[in-house]
């Protein structure tokens, strides 16, 4: 099969994070990546903040409902 189609096949939401730091230039690469998907009307209807700030993380955990997932990403 297509290999752009088993990838789409077996997309799996993972959120158990390390403390592990992701460089910067891999999250601009996904940022770019995720600008060049196709999309109805070519609307990218996504946002992506990147909070390093332990305060700030905090705050938007609060925020959101408390999910635990939010405050360890």
């Amino acid at each position: 099969m297509n290999e752009t189609i088993d990838v789409l096949k077996n997309h799996r939401s993972i959120r158990k994070f390390t403390s592990q730091t992701v460089e910067q230039e891999l999250i601009e690469t996904f940022i770019q990546a995720g600008q060049c998907a196709a999309t109805s009307s070519f609307i990218q209807g996504c946002t992506v903040i990147q909070i390093t700030s332990p305060t700030l993380r905090e705050k938007l955990y609060q925020y959101a409902a408390e999910q635990p997932y939010v405050k360890s990403a």
